[in-house]
């Protein structure tokens, strides 16, 4: 049965139970009246006549189809919450003259309840919502088409900010989800599957949706947990389900990334094509800045320069390098039949370097940085901005060069990823930051607090020493002053003098525009970072003897841990 007609049979039913109410609750003497008057004349009947009027909007809503997209839009919101109001003004302990004066008391509750489960309907947070200043204008001394306003412009950056994440998401959960071998195929939407965390009730949830706590429980949750809608349904809608209106679309038959497909698309059809065109716009952006002469000098800029490696041309020149590279080793085992099983490991890391490139390193890149920074705002960098070379970059214009810029970024990434991993994921406790705020609203502080006034209410704010350690302001962390990185790095702080010392790189996070966050939170994506194999197998290319006592302790380290 659809939701419009189901909605028909509930006014059906609320209309019967209404007229009882009316009759129950009404004192005998008054209802000649209302007769008369058209009007209750009970002490609570204009709160039910309300409660009445407020529902019947409500359900007349969800059966009129025809002027709105969605069912459950901001005017559906706005209507169950009008509704929630009028109910809980039913305030009194007892009500009505009648046979029955708990009624109304049965009717609230009742009542409350149906407003809980309309609640959990999932609703666009952006329905509604209308922009503020107009997209497009034109400009009367320019006889080219409308311009971007600066609104439209942000509005823009946002689409495909959300366009990157959503293409990602769905991808990963089409493959988790798959009707064939994917893992999750039989699993329901819920928290938990009996002892153990249910992982793709997980994936919903890290994504902001509110699911049911395990299978034996109500349905409490916007997401349904029910056998007609485990993993593998999910993959079939996915895959199955057909975009009306896009085999009309030319365009979609013609583009690289879905002209294969000729007979109908799906979403994902959709988000393919759109993603193509998106990796175009962050080319265009490098080729735009191929003069540039800034060097990544903090770790921000670090991992906004790995965020765009890979579409800018450097990258296919560095794996032409690696190419290379495998070569004179194959050369040099003709040369020497000893040197093939001393050359077999560095031929599979350049083998595969040169055939897959680094397929995470942009990714995870991102994933860090929108985790620390946010996704962006009108007054911040979005994160569709990452990738594009907004900061104008330099990139080394040989394939050599290039990637001695990225180990040398990667040496210096790495320290501060681990440090920031083994501190996030330790308890206060311990002297750790796994419950340290984060984010826009955070303030950070340089010491703690000396005393507080006795007579007077404190006004300082909490301490977070991840905060100050983001925006280069924590004492014991304070950077060093880097002005090129790459063969040969320079630093303004480190001594002459005193070789040995560690070089610490800025960290250069500024303009945060993401909710408040706890340390534990970025342990994730940290871990990523930080176990990508084809990653960490590119320090085996260039060696480095060790340099300063950390490294000295790392490399005891590794050589005792095997």
């Amino acid at each position: 049965m659809k939701l419009s007609e189901l909605a028909v049979q509930a006014v059906i039913c609320f209309e019967g139970l209404f007229e009882y109410f009316d009759e129950e609750l009404t004192p005998k003497n008054s209802r000649l009246v209302r007769t008369l008057h058209s009007q209750s004349t009970g002490p609570h009947a204009a709160m039910v006549e309300n409660i009445r009027s407020v529902l019947n909007a409500l359900l007349g809503h969800l059966i009129n189809t025809k002027l709105k997209t969605y069912d459950f839009d901001h005017t559906f919101r706005e209507k169950v919450h009008e509704l929630t109001v009028s109910v809980g003004a039913l305030s009194a302990k007892t009500f009505g003259e009648g046979r029955n004066p708990e009624l109304l008391n049965i009717f609230k509750s009742g009542m409350l309840a149906f407003t809980t489960e309309l609640g959990h309907a999932y609703v666009n947070k952006y329905s509604g919502m209308k922009f503020q200043d107009e997209l497009l204008k034109k400009k009367d001394s320019d006889p080219s088409p409308n311009h971007l306003t600066t609104e439209g412009r942000n509005c823009a950056k946002v689409c495909l900010t959300i366009l990157e994440r959503v293409n990602e998401d769905l991808a990963y959960l089409k493959g988790k989800c798959d009707t064939t071998n994917g893992p999750w195929k039989h699993n329901k939407i819920c928290e938990t599957d009996g002892n153990k965390t249910n992982k793709l009730g997980r994936f919903f949830m890290n994504r902001g949706f509110t699911i049911p706590l395990n299978d034996g429980v109500k349905q409490d949750g916007q997401l349904r947990c029910s056998v007609n809608m485990k993993g593998g349904h999910i993959c079939k809608k996915l895959l199955e389900k057909e975009i009306g209106g896009a085999k009309q679309i030319d365009h979609l038959k013609a583009c690289n990334a879905t002209k294969e497909n000729e007979i109908k698309f799906n979403v994902l059809d959709i988000l393919t094509c759109l993603r193509s065109h998106l990796h175009q716009y962050f080319r265009v952006g490098h080729i735009s800045s191929f003069a540039a002469k800034k060097s990544p000098c903090s770790i921000y800029e670090m991992l906004t320069w790995c965020c765009g490696l890979q579409y800018n041309s450097a990258y296919s020149k560095m794996q032409q390098h690696c190419k290379t590279l495998h070569q004179a080793l194959e050369k040099e085992e003709k040369d020497n039949e000893k040197m093939k099983d001393v050359n077999a490991y560095l031929k599979t890391i350049l083998c595969k370097f040169q055939r897959n490139g680094l397929p995470y390193l942009s990714s995870n890149s991102r994933n860090i940085l929108t985790n620390i920074l946010g996704t962006g705002d009108e007054h911040t960098v979005y994160a569709s901005d990452f990738s594009n070379n907004h900061l104008n970059l330099s990139y080394p214009s040989s394939g050599e060069a290039c990637l001695d810029t990225l180990l040398d970024i990667l040496r210096r990434v790495y320290p501060v990823c681990r440090f920031l991993q083994s501190q996030c994921s330790s308890l206060s406790s311990d002297f750790g930051w796994a419950g340290c705020q984060y984010g826009k609203q955070v303030k950070h502080a340089n010491w703690q607090c000396d005393k507080h006034i006795a007579d007077k209410e404190s006004d300082c704010v909490p301490m977070s020493p991840l905060m100050s350690y983001f925006t280069d302001s924590l004492p014991g962390h304070l950077p060093h002053q880097l002005s090129s990185i790459g063969c040969r790095a320079t630093c303004n702080t480190c001594p002459s003098g005193k070789p040995g010392m560690p070089c610490l790189t800025p960290l250069g996070f500024r303009g945060f525009s993401g909710s408040t966050r706890l340390g534990k939170e970025l342990c994730n994506v940290l871990t990523k970072m930080l176990d990508d194999a084809d990653l960490r197998s590119l320090f085996c290319l260039k060696p480095k003897t060790p340099g300063s006592l950390p490294e000295h302790f790392g490399f005891a380290l590794s050589l005792v841990s095997g």
